[in-house]
């Protein structure tokens, strides 16, 4: 009996002290204002609200590369959708070895690059080489896009041993603060 009333004694003053935390921590009670305040009538309220950094980078999907062809298309890098902080970016790096490699004989390869053009809708633009150590793509707006090549040339055309190559190409995306440019 004793015990039965300990336990309900001590449930009692858990359920107490519990409502007592949440009351801790209730919203704000509003301002209010009345004839009693003081000239202007005023009160304010803070309204606050966070958005979190999303992106969303397409990158190239598997391609085949024909045999002579000199340059395939390779789809492109695209910022498809962005809400960045102010003064950050995603920057885009490639990790490849430019080689791909014969299936059954992993020392014959054919030598390619991966090149990358701002895709501005004008025929004839220049592409940069982009699988060269420390080349990066960056974006920083929604619907930024690099057109994407793979070229070959002929002399190593004419070099390749018959059979299936391949490799892999690693796109890196990172988030990142935009470079401060010293002032001259």
């Amino acid at each position: 009996m004793k015990k039965s009333r300990f336990i309900a004694g001590f449930s009692a003053m858990a359920l107490a002290i519990s409502a007592m935390s949440i009351s801790a921590f209730a919203a704000p009670e509003p301002t209010k204002i009345d004839q009693t305040t003081p000239e202007p009538k005023q009160g304010q309220a803070v309204i606050t609200t966070t958005i979190e950094p999303t992106y969303i980078v397409t990158i190239p999907a598997d391609t085949t590369v024909a045999f002579n062809a000199l340059s395939t298309d390779f789809g492109s890098v695209e910022l498809t959708q962005a809400r960045l902080d102010p003064g950050k970016q995603i920057k885009v790096t490639v990790d490849t070895d430019g080689e791909l490699n014969n299936a059954a004989d992993a020392s014959k390869v054919i030598p390619y690059m991966v090149t990358a053009q701002y895709a501005t809708g004008e025929p004839g633009g220049v592409y940069m080489p982009f699988n060269v150590k420390g080349s990066d793509l960056t974006f920083d707006t929604t619907g930024q896009a690099f057109a994407m090549e793979i070229q070959i040339t002929e002399n190593d055309w004419n070099k390749a041993y018959a059979g299936s190559y391949s490799d892999t190409v690693t796109f890196n995306v990172s988030y990142e603060d935009v470079p401060t440019t010293p002032d001259p």
